[in-house]
């Protein structure tokens, strides 16, 4: 949604460090309670050695833009998962009305991603 509304990628990193520093530019450094849930303690000290950034206003990253579609932005970037908005939320969302129909869509199951930790043979 943000590629759409600037013509470009918001993110558009070149390894995984690179799109580190560039998420964090605009979002900010992440707070000490999200740093927590992060398991790599090598992508934590990362994290914690660059200079703290504050987080951009959206209305400047995303200049011009409807104030709904910003909204909706800020809670789609949401660094934490567990606070993020869910895609059922977002179909809800006001900026998201006219394209909303929720005769036409359908919730699906959450994901089982417990087969994820299983070592498989090759």
């Amino acid at each position: 949604m943000a590629e759409l509304l600037i013509g470009r990628t918001l993110f558009p990193g070149t390894d995984h460090i690179h799109q580190l520093n560039l998420i964090m530019e605009i979002l900010g450094t992440p707070p000490e309670d999200f740093m927590q849930k992060i398991s790599s303690e090598s992508a934590r000290n990362y994290i914690r050695s660059l200079p703290v950034m504050q987080k951009r206003n959206m209305r400047d990253v995303f200049r011009g833009a409807n104030p709904q579609a910003i909204d909706l932005l800020e809670k789609m970037l949401e660094l934490d998962a567990e606070q993020r908005i869910t895609a059922e939320q977002a179909l809800a969302h006001p900026y998201m009305d006219k394209y909303h129909d929720p005769s036409d869509e359908q919730t699906s199951p959450l994901y089982d991603q417990s087969f994820e930790g299983y070592g498989f043979a090759s």
